[in-house]
């Protein structure tokens, strides 16, 4: 029997968005899913329109589950708690998976036990090589990050040894745990678009956290001071150090281009 994967979908005031995202797992052709909705305490009517969409789907495994607002991270933690299956995989409340998302994505680590976690590319964007699979090391990962959060799927086990998300942290805390998750295991991404975001300004209802690139930029460089700090980066001194200015400028580098991008859109 194909392993149990436990879709965990935090939300906040996502009305407009949250019934295109759930129709898009419940048509994905892998089908031993478990769907897990953590409603962060929306004031909009998400919560009832969920409800209502799930009362004639008695046949499929789900929990649909409110708390007060605390966070994307406090959602996905709790999400975690509630999972059964042996694998996670994310997503947000506005963005869609295309049907073979989780087909692909499962033979893909069933078939590669080494491999823990796996993302794919995004809003048909292609790679212009021939491979299916790119390894990402830890290491390469310092410098990009390849995983969006509503691509990953990991293994249920290696997020609760890295204790999950961090919930101190509002920005860039997911790229904080890839960091952890790649640092000591085998990750890569599928080479093809499996996963449309709704807006990549946004990752989190309609105030998304991802809008903020100062924030954001702020979030990533602690990230790196804390691994820092941790002498996660290198075991030698003199290279934990040096390798620890060079993700720092390169990331300070990347977030005044960003900022260029976007003030030149408007």
């Amino acid at each position: 029997m194909k392993p149990l994967v436990s879709v965990i979908i935090p939300m906040y005031n996502s009305e407009k968005t949250i019934l295109g995202t759930l129709k898009s797992v419940f048509n994905q052709t892998y089908e031993n899913l478990e769907l897990i909705i953590i409603d962060d305490g929306s004031t909009d009517e998400s919560f009832d329109i969920v409800r209502k969409f799930l009362v004639n789907k008695a046949n499929f495994r789900f929990v649909l589950f409110k708390q007060k607002n605390k966070g994307p991270s406090s959602a996905r933690n709790k999400g975690l708690e509630l999972a059964k299956g042996k694998y996670i995989a994310f997503l947000d409340s506005d963005d869609k998976w295309l049907p073979r998302k989780t087909e692909i994505q499962i033979d893909y680590l069933e078939r590669h036990k080494e491999l823990k976690m796996i993302g794919s590319l995004i809003n048909n964007n292609f790679d212009n090589s021939k491979k299916k699979f790119k390894s990402v090391s830890y290491y390469v990962l310092l410098f990009k990050n390849f995983f969006l959060t509503p691509t990953v799927i990991v293994e249920k086990k290696i997020i609760e040894e890295v204790n999950g998300f961090n919930i101190n942290q509002k920005y860039s805390e997911d790229y904080y745990l890839w960091l952890n998750i790649a640092r000591k295991y085998k990750s890569g991404i599928i080479l093809s678009s499996l996963v449309i975001c709704g807006d990549l300004k946004r990752t989190y209802g309609e105030k998304g956290l991802s809008s903020n690139l100062l924030r954001m930029e702020v979030g990533e460089l602690s990230n790196y001071y804390r691994l820092f700090k941790k002498k996660l980066l290198h075991k030698n001194i003199f290279l934990n150090i040096i390798l620890f200015l060079s993700i720092s400028v390169f990331s300070i580098i990347k977030f005044f281009k960003r900022v260029i991008i976007t003030y030149l859109k408007f």
